[in-house]
């Protein structure tokens, strides 16, 4: 019988320390802190939701995440922060679907949306309600189309800017209910909402949880909700689908990525405990006191839904002839 050779043994031998350390090194992930980017303000919708799965995806871990708001480039620079890091699973994207928004909207971007990310969990919906100026000459959504019909051009309408959720969505909902309204861009959403509130522009999409005490004290009127089904704390808000346009919707969203070839097993254990998070009765509770709608999609099934999302993004931009600025 022939044995190997002493070089064989010591290079076998070798290449077995190696696997070992290496899945020693999967195992113990983690062992410091996780910086988890947002390319948004601190306090937006996004933000807070980060913030708050950050709380539990730490006390999960056994290790802090750090909140760092890369804001930039209509987010292209926090998720270009996160594309070229490391796949080691200490810096993560939380982000929304400007990410799915993004490659319709600006050409040349410098990271492959699908190719540089690995998913990790789809965290919630976040539907948006379309608000009016309470002294505007609309009461609903039905009113609204109507007296756009009669006043075409001269109703305007506010978005946090060119190329955002927001604006696109109007634009969709202009073409779909056959109206022209003007487009008034704002750099924010404070802005926008003071001057919905003053009468300088007559209507908006906006998040629920910013705008509910507004809409409860009278200062905005809440016409319809974007999503298919209505949300609990604007109970008695229609959708929008009820209020004459069937089938209109909106699926924005927020979800948790990592860089491409971050290693399944810390993928796994990411999204252990961003589903036990986003299914915990306290986080449950809060997103949905801010008419946010859970969802906890593993890794599968957050890939597919970004890949009908970047085509559904796709086809809005270019029936609604939205741009950048």
């Amino acid at each position: 019988m022939k044995f190997p050779s002493i070089a064989f043994r010591l290079a076998a031998a070798a290449l077995l320390a190696g696997a070992t350390a290496g899945a020693f090194a999967q195992a113990a992930y983690p062992d410091k802190p996780i910086k988890l980017i947002v390319p948004f303000p601190a306090a937006g919708g996004t933000d807070i939701v980060g913030r708050a799965l950050a709380v539990k995806l730490g006390a999960a871990l056994g290790q802090s995440v750090v909140v760092d708001n890369r804001v930039g480039g209509n987010t292209v620079v926090g998720t270009h922060v996160v594309a070229k890091a490391a796949p080691d699973g200490y810096t993560l994207l939380f982000t929304s679907s400007s990410f799915t928004a993004t490659p319709a909207l600006l050409k040349n971007l410098p990271y492959d949306t699908i190719k540089d990310f690995q998913p990790v969990c789809l965290a919630a919906f976040h539907p948006f309600v379309m608000l009016a100026d309470p002294a505007a000459p609309f009461r609903n959504v039905r009113e609204l189309i109507a007296y756009a019909k009669a006043n075409p051009g001269k109703v305007n309408y506010a978005s946090p800017g060119n190329g955002t959720s927001q604006h696109v969505e109007m634009e969709e909902f202009k073409r779909v209910a056959g109206i022209d309204m003007t487009h008034i861009p704002y750099k924010g959403s404070q802005d926008m909402a003071t001057d919905l509130m003053t009468g300088r522009v007559s209507v908006m999409f906006n998040g629920v949880s910013p705008t509910i005490g507004f809409v409860r004290s009278g200062k905005m009127r809440a016409l319809a909700v974007d999503s298919l089904k209505r949300v609990p704390l604007l109970g008695d808000v229609p959708t929008i689908d009820e209020s004459g346009l069937p089938g209109f919707t909106n699926i924005t969203w927020s979800g948790l990525l990592a860089p491409a070839n971050t290693p399944k097993p810390i993928v796994d254990k990411i999204n252990a405990a961003c589903t036990a998070a986003i299914g915990s009765p306290d986080l449950v509770a809060n997103l949905s006191g801010m008419g946010l709608d859970p969802a906890g999609l593993g890794p599968a099934q957050f890939q597919d839904f970004l890949k009908q999302d970047l085509e559904r993004w796709s086809k809005l931009v270019r029936q609604s002839g939205a741009k950048v600025d």
